[in-house]
């Protein structure tokens, strides 16, 4: 058996075994992934450690023609995930580094989570810490912007702070000082958001404060200035976890969790969004709010908005129609 056939072997097993990957979806990702293999033993290409980013391109430039670019795109994913199981990660994956067809604009709206992908990419922060998990938690579950809850950069002024979170044994809130437009509005935090967030205030943040004293990084008459309602509630190595450091931590966590696309930020205010509108959908027992009440936590003017957030999926048609 060849190098790539015992490649194709092994991932299709992982991601049967190991992902929250639909039938469909792995056969689609194993089809592109065979036609490139095919592709790459007619270029002479006898494993994933000779292919280039210039062998990526020349593919997926040879396969284009009559192909819609999403299609086109998906096929990048698809070799992208297997050379990223053959141990090619990061920058030194080529198919990573092959841009995408530039008339497919990412949509401003995000893409929601399935449930199961969302349990993946919680499974995911769970186990890198608890940082992660209150990020990935608040995110989820009360559907801020990134650009509510980090800084541009360090020196700019950090938009949420402890004194904008309230945590009580029933309930909870956020606050939200400095949403789109200027507007301030309030979310309740239910008891997921509550229970990561207590985590990691009292855990990982005051962990993070005594090294940076330790480390002569933080004078120790500043450290209980950090604990007062005026200090970020989000810390990076070396101060306030900034947009970029956020955006970077998600993304981290999708990849952990084996998604077949890069996960952002506004993926999971998409999938808080949806969660509001179709409950159903992430298992929950509940009645879908109405979009005006859900246009107010999203800190929407518009409930037009709010309806493309909703917009259901071929998968949610066809959950709704088996029902």
């Amino acid at each position: 058996m060849s190098q790539w056939a015992d490649l194709i072997d092994s991932w299709a097993a992982e991601m049967t075994t190991e992902t929250a990957l639909s039938e469909r979806t792995i056969r689609a990702y194993l089809a592109d992934a065979e036609a490139f293999v095919k592709w790459a033993e007619a270029q002479g290409i006898e494993g994933p450690e000779q292919v280039t980013t210039a062998d990526v391109r020349e593919w997926r430039d040879s396969g284009a023609a009559g192909k819609a670019p999403a299609s086109i795109n998906r096929r990048l994913v698809s070799v992208a995930l297997l050379l990223d199981h053959a141990g090619r990660t990061g920058r030194t994956n080529p198919a990573r580094r092959v841009p995408r067809l530039a008339d497919v604009a990412p949509s401003d709206e995000g893409r929601a989570l399935t449930l199961n992908e969302w349990r993946a990419v919680r499974r995911a922060a769970e186990a890198a810490g608890q940082l992660e998990t209150a990020l990935v938690c608040l995110l989820r579950y009360a559907g801020p912007r990134v650009g509510e809850i980090a800084p541009e950069t360090a020196h700019d002024p950090c938009p949420l702070l402890l004194g904008d979170i309230t945590i009580g044994p029933r309930s909870g809130e956020l606050l939200i000082r400095r949403g789109k437009g200027g507007k301030r509005r309030r979310i309740p935090l239910v008891l997921e958001a509550r229970d990561a967030l207590s985590a990691y205030l009292e855990g990982d943040r005051r962990q993070r404060l005594d090294a940076w004293v330790i480390r002569g990084r933080l004078p120790a008459a500043r450290r209980e200035w950090w604990d007062g309602p005026s200090a970020p509630v989000f810390l990076g190595e070396r101060g306030p976890l900034t947009v970029r450091g956020v955006r970077h931590i998600v993304e981290r966590l999708g990849r952990d969790a084996r998604l077949p696309y890069v996960l952002g930020p506004h993926d999971l205010r998409a999938t808080f969004i949806s969660a509001l509108v179709d409950p159903s959908k992430y298992g929950l027992r509940k009645e879908p709010m109405p979009l005006h009440v859900a246009a107010r936590l999203a800190g929407h003017s518009s409930v037009d908005t709010t309806a493309r957030y909703a917009a259901p999926s071929l998968d949610d048609l066809a959950r709704w129609m088996d029902d």
